[in-house]
């Protein structure tokens, strides 16, 4: 059987990771896999996960589409399942099995034993067939991670009228009476901007244990922020393994924000569950012995946790004693290679797919820096992504101490600047009633009509709340099963 996996520059890491995972699992000896890049991914990206692949499958190859999609879901997915439906129509002739990314095989053998339970299927198409709703009505699909026959573009391609339609919920009504239900693979697709994590103390709508999935099934569809992983390879006894990118999120603290901090990264684990990044937690000698609780939650939120302890005490006054901060820890990422984003205790993630969102972002802007332009002052806030050479590129702000930093640096960077505020919201303060960059009382969010007037729909990240009222009624929002919300585009299954 042919396995097809799909992927853009955005989740290219879910493929390594994949790949690493199907290894772990004893490979896929008697499969063979292909490949397919949307076109906007570097060849060095699709090179290295194409060496992966055959080291995993009897033979791996890849193709791209005809041109990059900068749309989102689901035009490049249904412009990715095209290019492969027409390729093994036309050369490869046998059945293929779409595995995204996200989709995680649970055990040993997983793939003979989706290849053999195809074989005696009797029908084309095999997969979860799944009770959904969509915009607010009852509707019944195969999920697109299933098994295809080697024309099945015969079936799907004419009732693909609408790229704005995914092909699995556009061809349902042709797709089902072909198509065999399997218990094999187990999909839970969860809620917009609402994915499903795993952890062993399960809390909130989107978040399960392992034991939830049901013990027939070898695929499990979907899971983004590598819990599944991680939750399957503790049951094995295996290690974890380090993430591959070299991306580090620097979390800042010192005595006076370390109950922001903790608070932030409640938030997070109940948003998503531990990301496959490394962190560095930057603080003062004096904040050493108060950082336990911080620690152990950071490690719980990200792969890797590394300190960084420097000289100074959290006594400092702003904005000396926050630029004796970063530009120590600007000082320390000159070590490596590593690009870093300056997470600030009152810089709220917003979303489940935030860090993975902004990363992308970086990657496809293609500079230095990348941050929220403040309005009427025209420097990037401090909350933003920095290249590992920026103590060498911004002496100026290496040198501050009056002056805060992220102001100081701007004329020795900003050209070099990709503005994020449409992902990162940047508001200093609340003036009558309204958002505002640099003035103004700290804001608070006393009820859920707060977050909805004052942040934006497309943003990912907020700064500044130092008063953890957003987390406070995110959490609320992410956990109140009876709240009125807008259903998913996608079918969302209870």
């Amino acid at each position: 059987m042919i396995v097809v996996i799909p992927f853009f520059q955005g989740d290219s890491h879910l493929v390594s990771d994949l790949l690493d995972w199907c290894a772990d699992l004893g490979n896929c000896p008697n499969h063979t896999a292909l490949l397919v890049a949307d076109a906007a991914v570097p060849w060095d990206t699709g090179r290295k996960l194409l060496s992966q692949a055959q080291q995993v499958f009897a033979s791996a190859s890849m193709l791209c589409t005809e041109k990059p999609h900068a749309e989102k879901w689901p035009a490049a997915a249904n412009a990715m399942w095209l290019a492969s439906a027409r390729h093994i129509a036309a050369h490869v002739k046998e059945p293929w099995l779409w595995l995204e990314p996200d989709a995680i095989p649970l055990r040993s053998g997983w793939l003979d034993a989706i290849s053999d339970a195809y074989a005696k299927c009797g029908k084309p198409f095999m997969g979860a067939i799944v009770n959904a709703q969509l915009n607010a009505k009852s509707f019944t699909y195969m999920n697109g991670v299933a098994i295809y026959p080697p024309d099945a573009i015969e079936s799907v391609a004419p009732a693909m009228r609408d790229p704005q339609i995914a092909w699995d919920v556009a061809a349902a009504a042709a797709l089902l009476p072909q198509a065999a239900n399997t218990a094999l693979i187990h999909c839970w697709w969860g809620e917009n901007n609402l994915p499903p994590t795993f952890k062993p103390n399960a809390t909130g709508r989107n978040a399960k244990p392992l034991a939830w999935i049901p013990k027939e099934a070898v695929i499990h569809h979907r899971c983004k922020d590598g819990s599944l992983i991680s939750a399957l390879r503790q049951r094995l006894g295996l290690k974890r393994k380090p993430p591959k990118s070299d991306f580090t999120v620097v979390l800042p603290v010192c005595n006076k924000d370390i109950n922001c901090l903790t608070t932030t990264l409640t938030w997070m684990l109940c948003l998503h569950g531990q990301l496959p990044h490394k962190a560095l937690l930057a603080y003062p000698a004096d904040a050493e012995k108060f950082l336990g609780p911080a620690r152990r939650l950071a490690e719980s939120a990200f792969a890797i946790v590394e300190s960084h302890r420097y000289r100074g005490s959290s006594t400092g006054m702003w904005p000396a004693g926050a630029n004796v901060a970063w530009q120590s820890t600007a000082a320390r990422m000159l070590s490596g290679s590593a690009d870093w984003l300056w997470l600030e205790p009152d810089a709220v993630p917003l979303k489940a797919n935030w860090l993975d969102a902004l990363i992308y972002e970086y990657k496809r802007a293609g500079k230095p820096f990348m941050g929220p332009i403040v309005p009427g002052r025209g420097h990037m806030n401090g909350v933003g992504i920095y290249p590992a050479n920026t103590a060498i590129r911004c002496p100026r702000a290496m040198k501050c101490s009056r002056e805060a930093w992220d102001y100081a640096m701007r004329p020795e960077m900003i050209n070099d600047c990709h503005d994020a505020s449409n992902l990162i919201q940047h508001f200093w303060g609340v003036v009558n009633d309204s958002p505002h960059p640099f003035e103004g009382s700290p804001p608070h969010f006393a009820t859920w009509h707060d977050v909805e007037r004052w942040i934006p729909t497309n943003a990912v990240l907020m700064h500044r709340n130092k008063d953890g009222s957003l987390a406070a009624r995110l959490t609320e929002h992410h956990e109140n099963l009876n709240f009125n919300r807008e259903l998913a585009a996608r079918p969302a299954l209870a």
